[in-house]
């Protein structure tokens, strides 16, 4: 043993590393659920396809977020269930339709996706 640590420093030397240890798992921890927290949520849609062309006015959103999150499309609030997924079927007005979908943590960070559908209305073929 090292001369300049005396026998009954040892155990006074265990606790403070100890105490050490503990306060660094503490930061630790609390680095990571702070990070979670103020961080934007997750938010994958599966349908629309961005700049898609529809030939039928009804349109399903589907997608997935944490399940805590609160999602929005076009401003209306939706329901997801306790895996995080998601859909709302809409209605499309001919021509252009941007569709706003959020999703929302419960601390105000939010994640926006915008996709652009276009509504083609079949035209009218007369026999004249």
């Amino acid at each position: 043993m090292a001369p300049w640590v005396l026998q009954k420093d040892i155990p006074s030397i265990l606790r403070r590393a100890a105490a050490l240890t503990v306060v660094a798992g503490l930061l630790i921890y609390l680095g990571i659920n702070l990070a979670g927290t103020f961080s934007t949520p997750p938010l994958d849609l599966e349908t629309p396809i961005d700049n898609s062309v529809s030939a039928a006015p009804n349109l399903l959103v589907k997608g997935i977020t944490n399940p805590e999150t609160r999602v929005q499309i076009n401003g209306h609030e939706v329901i997801s269930n306790i895996k995080g997924f998601f859909e709302e079927p809409i209605i499309l007005n001919p021509g252009l339709n941007v569709i706003v979908v959020r999703a929302i943590k419960k601390y105000g960070q939010s994640t926006t996706l915008i996709r652009n559908v276009i509504l083609k209305e079949p035209k009218d073929i007369s026999l004249k």
